[in-house]
């Protein structure tokens, strides 16, 4: 059997977020808890070829700090991502214009949000971006403009650690947002209007990752108690 190459891309610092497009992908940090004796985290985006040489390419402008939330669009034209700052940008792919950028801000003095998670809608045209205050912000990426924001998870009075978006994800057919949350929670979304669907699941603790099967029938969930469960959107 062939062997398979590996190589450290980036021994001194830590990596919290990488995502595939064609033969490229995407070295993305995010915000580690540090000690004097830890390594740092990457911060930014870096682009780096993964077919023969391993060549950092370039690196994405617009983004200065941690970075969780990474998305590609379904084509693999473009490129979004959020920062601890509170700040989303889209960019090109590979050419790494800056199409857009974003605050997760909704006014003036409000406290810094952190990007978990990020997906485009099918066309490319739509950005959905969870955040740790359980909102989910809806962009008009061409129109540079804040559609709608939907408190997706968590309650007034909540603690922080218990609001955020931890993961979210599009049906197959697009017509559909699914999340989960920190407050144990799966939920779903109509697209493009962000209208609450049904709430699928209630978990005990933090849900942090979910995709949908292929046939768009049902939820693949994992828990923060390292359980992996099946869910029929049909049953709930």
């Amino acid at each position: 059997q062939p062997r398979i190459p590996c190589r450290s891309l980036a021994p001194a610092q830590k990596l919290t977020r990488m995502a595939f497009c064609l033969t490229l992908f995407q070295v993305v940090s995010g915000q580690e808890e540090t000690t004097p004796q830890s390594v740092p985290a990457l911060k930014g985006v870096q682009v780096i070829e993964m077919v023969q040489d391993f060549r950092l390419l370039s690196k994405l402008e617009g983004l200065t700090n941690h970075v969780y939330g990474l998305a590609f669009s379904l084509d693999g034209t473009q490129l979004a991502a959020g920062d601890t700052d509170g700040f989303a940008v889209v960019w090109s792919f590979p050419s790494g214009k800056r199409l857009a950028s974003f605050s997760a801000a909704l006014e003036e003095g409000e406290k810094v949000s952190i990007f978990h998670a990020m997906a485009f809608s099918h066309d490319g045209t739509l950005l959905f971006a969870g955040d740790d205050l359980g909102r989910v912000h809806i962009w008009d990426i061409r129109g540079k403009r804040r559609l709608k924001v939907i408190r997706a998870h968590g309650k007034k009075g909540d603690r922080k650690y218990r609001l955020a978006v931890d993961d979210l994800a599009l049906s197959p057919d697009g017509t559909s947002l699914a999340t989960c949350g920190s407050d144990g929670q799966v939920r779903l979304w109509s697209v493009p209007d962000g209208k609450a669907i049904k709430t699928i699941r209630k978990h005990r603790r933090a849900v942090e990752g979910l995709a949908f099967t292929p046939d768009g029938q049902r939820l693949v969930v994992g828990d923060i108690d390292t359980r992996v469960l099946e869910i029929s959107l049909k049953d709930g």
